[in-house]
């Protein structure tokens, strides 16, 4: 075990090094004085319990389920009702049903694609895959800003989720479509059939 407090050539502040059982580690103190307190300090709780008793405490992941669940509260406040019914709905329906019992740091980006099949499987409408996605997307993208996960596994599926497009889109009438519409109508159907166009 070896604690030594030093001041390397050109920093301002005093240092402590760590050598415990081949690892090395150095810490930026200030003072001379704060140096040799924190050196004390270190010494004894290597002697306690190793370097582990001086490295800080790893936060516990969350699983999916419960940040989904927190996330979904917070934007109950600041997105529209209906915005967030509807991630509401899809995590229920879709997402934590997959993913609920994984860890935020355990979905992958293969399992992603994974549950795009299985959802294409169950011959869900392609919109529905894809806002099922987005779902999830924002979950994650909010567990970035969080600093749980450093990457989203969900970003980028474009070409796996695109929405459909119908063949012809309808087009609205124009005023004089409109007016020889209800002329024709007028001259060959019953009456309720006219008042209904």
């Amino acid at each position: 075990v070896g604690v030594k407090v030093r001041k390397p050539k050109g920093r301002k502040s005093w240092c402590v090094v760590i050598d415990f059982e081949g690892h090395r580690k150095t810490k930026s103190v200030g003072s001379r004085e704060a140096a040799e307190r924190v050196k004390r300090e270190i010494e004894v709780r290597l002697a306690l319990g190793g370097m582990t008793a001086i490295e800080p405490e790893k936060r516990a992941v969350p699983t999916f389920a419960d940040y989904a669940r927190t996330w979904l509260a917070l934007i109950t406040h600041s997105r529209k009702p209906s915005t967030a019914g509807f991630y509401g709905q899809y995590l229920r329906l879709y997402v934590l049903p997959r993913f609920g019992n994984l860890g935020l740091d355990a979905v992958e980006r293969d399992e992603v694609k994974r549950f795009i099949l299985e959802l294409s499987a169950r011959g869900l409408a392609r919109n529905t895959i894809r806002l099922a996605v987005t779902t999830l997307r924002a979950v994650l993208n909010a567990a970035i800003e969080d600093r749980w996960i450093d990457r989203n596994p969900a970003q980028g599926l474009g070409q796996f989720v695109k929405s459909e497009k119908p063949d012809r889109e309808a087009a609205s009438l124009r005023p004089n479509e409109v007016e020889r519409l209800l002329e024709v109508a007028k001259e060959t159907l019953r009456f309720r059939d006219y008042a209904l166009i």
